[in-house]
């Protein structure tokens, strides 16, 4: 079973860092058709980059299973796109092959807006 990560979303940027929070489902089968217990999977790798179809080298992080979600914080405002796709990687037991990369799952976050000029009170 494919690893699936939740789709698009596009938000406007605030004046704190943006988190992005990601979130998949674990394979429950070898590409064989085998069962694939959760014991055997040792972690899940996430990679990124900042532009929709790769490349994916704006960041990796491995996250220890049983673990299905992570919470990435951007720096500044984190005004920008950032796609993610995710692998697994079996334990050392279990021969230690990582799985076929996720679809991608992309985020944009755009500016706000300039606050109006010319205010005035009479």
């Amino acid at each position: 079973a494919a690893l699936l990560l939740t789709s698009c979303a596009k938000v406007e940027a605030q004046a704190t860092p943006v988190t992005d929070t990601l979130t998949w489902v674990l394979p429950t089968q070898n590409t064989d058709g085998s069962a694939l217990p959760a014991a055997s999977i040792a972690k899940t790798t996430i990679v990124w980059g900042t532009a929709s179809g790769g490349p994916y080298t704006a960041g990796t992080q491995d996250v220890a299973a049983p673990a299905t979600s992570l919470s990435l914080t951007r720096s500044s405002t984190g005004v920008g796109t950032r796609c993610y796709k995710a692998s697994v990687t079996t334990t050392t037991a279990a021969g230690g092959q990582q799985s076929q990369w996720s679809t991608e799952a992309c985020k944009t976050v755009v500016a706000p807006p300039n606050a109006p000029t010319g205010l005035s009170v009479q």
